[in-house]
């Protein structure tokens, strides 16, 4: 087995986890809406740029195909861009309610202390 095969075996692989994903985030039922859209769209994404790397593999093996590299190597570039802060928008509105959350969590210890202070 040589090096190409590998890898498009591993790429294969990734898809399938991909779809996989993709599949759970469609159709499990205890999430919110918000995190079912976001899931979606992620393993889509993520779906669209390991089809783009399939792309590339079959563009190695094919000559006719080596004009076309530039593009291939533009979108799969553009992709991961995308991919990478795409959890950083998802933990942050999650992070504002666990926050909001422990401000008023403590405000209400503040309150009982200063209650219990004065009494």
């Amino acid at each position: 087995m040589n090096g190409l095969q590998i890898e498009s075996i591993i790429v294969g692989a990734d898809l399938m986890l991909a779809l996989l994903g993709l599949g759970v985030a469609v159709i499990m039922p205890g999430i919110d809406r918000w995190s079912k859209r976001f899931f979606t769209i992620y393993f889509l994404i993520l779906a669209l740029y390991i089809g783009v790397d399939m792309i590339e593999q079959i563009s190695y093996m094919r000559p006719e195909m080596q004009s076309a590299q530039t593009a291939i190597y533009y979108f799969e570039s553009l992709i991961v861009s995308v991919l990478m802060p795409m959890m950083t928008v998802y933990l942050l509105p999650l992070l504002r309610k666990k926050l909001a959350v422990q401000r008023a969590v403590s405000r209400c210890g503040s309150a009982v202390v200063r209650v219990l202070h004065h009494a």
